[in-house]
């Protein structure tokens, strides 16, 4: 008898089969659908997540970020696990004081609003840095003085950021793109409970020419060192027509008042930083502490949410393609939830999910 040999579609050069059929035809452009494929991942980023900090997570980050050599790091940012358990659990003592005070303060932190902006949205219209001080100027004399007579003492109306500040900021987080900058004008409001910070909420809603584009709620996922506050950025429509980006943030007083006292944890791990990683340039230093920094005053779930964007690109279908991958993970192990090497090994190719798929489903194999 004739041997006969089944042959899957990958081994016909699959890619070239569907080289007329791009993935990227599928992208979704239109703002609010852009909005729907990040909050969509949000929620699978706050479903699937890893919340428990490891040191060699961000080891590993910093090894690939900075092209430093592999397991170099290894271990040695545990030093910094004393400071980061002070700092988070002074944190952790004053949120649950303010669930003993406020019985709805779980229920008030999960209903509140959810927006994830994409990045179009958070970019300044323009790339003149003396125009956009000079717009930060007029949104905080403008909307600093609506936000004072409506929310009384609890708002707080700091100076725009300075223009050396700005610049380096400029140069050194956002690699020299000046329309990434969005906190020149920025606005706190302090309040003693959770309820009044909502108000304070929804009182924005009602102010004339301001559009709250993105909500971080970090009472939902607090950063690794234990920091939670509301982190909006809103346009701002000026006497010209012109557009700024601004920043919004929302505490709760005694939150505030446990951020001065851990200072001095955070400044110990910001200055240990540079000592653990040796061997790199003084510049290359310096953007390493930043990273790291930038890294623990984020939240797991936003770090998360942060490669979910970039490895869906915006097309709803690669979403779709890591859920997938996470539910299947998920029914092989139950509780699963992803780490940064977890991360790095999902895929959102259509071309790897179909050669998986028809490799199931057609496996090769020689009959008789």
């Amino acid at each position: 008898m004739i041997p006969v040999v089944q042959i899957t579609l990958s081994q016909c050069n699959m890619i070239e089969l569907f080289s007329q059929n791009k993935p990227v035809e599928l992208r979704v452009d239109a703002t609010d659908q852009q909005n729907d494929v990040k909050l969509f991942l949000y929620n699978l980023a706050r479903k699937y997540a890893d919340r428990h900090f490891q040191w060699n997570d961000l080891e590993q980050s910093l090894e690939t970020e900075f092209n430093l050599e592999k397991n170099s790091l290894d271990g040695k940012l545990k030093e910094l696990q004393g400071p980061l358990m002070l700092s988070k659990g002074a944190y952790e003592a004053a949120i649950q004081k303010e669930k003993i005070v406020d019985s709805n303060f779980d229920k008030l932190i999960k209903e509140f609003p959810i927006l994830k902006a994409t990045k179009d949205e958070l970019k300044q219209l323009t790339t003149d840095f003396e125009v956009i001080l000079k717009q930060g100027e007029e949104v905080q004399k403008r909307l600093g003085d609506e936000l004072r007579s409506i929310w009384g003492d609890s708002a707080i109306i700091p100076p725009i950021k300075k223009r050396a500040e700005a610049w380096q900021k400029i140069v050194d987080k956002y690699h020299g793109k000046v329309e990434l900058l969005r906190d020149v004008s920025r606005f706190t409001g302090d309040f003693g409970t959770f309820a009044k910070l909502r108000e304070a909420y929804e009182s924005l809603l009602t102010i004339k020419g301001l559009t709250i584009v993105n909500i971080k709620n970090k009472f939902l996922d607090p950063d690794v060192l234990g920091y939670a506050d509301i982190n909006m950025n809103a346009s701002y429509t000026l006497q010209d027509g012109s557009v700024h980006i601004c920043e919004i943030q929302l505490h709760l007083s005694s939150i505030r008042i446990v951020k001065e006292e851990v200072h001095v944890h955070y400044e110990t791990i910001r200055t240990t930083i540079p000592r653990l990683v040796k061997n790199v340039t003084p510049e290359v230093s310096k953007k390493i502490q930043q990273f790291a920094i930038g890294r623990l005053r984020c939240s797991q779930v936003e770090t998360a949410l942060a490669t979910l964007v970039e490895k869906a690109g915006g097309v709803f279908l690669h979403a779709r393609l890591l859920m997938e991958q996470m539910e299947e993970m998920d029914a092989k192990s139950p509780g699963w939830k992803f780490d940064f090497s977890d991360l790095q090994h999902l895929s959102s190719s259509v071309y790897s999910h179909y050669d998986e798929t028809l490799k199931r489903i057609f496996p090769l194999k020689t009959t008789a």
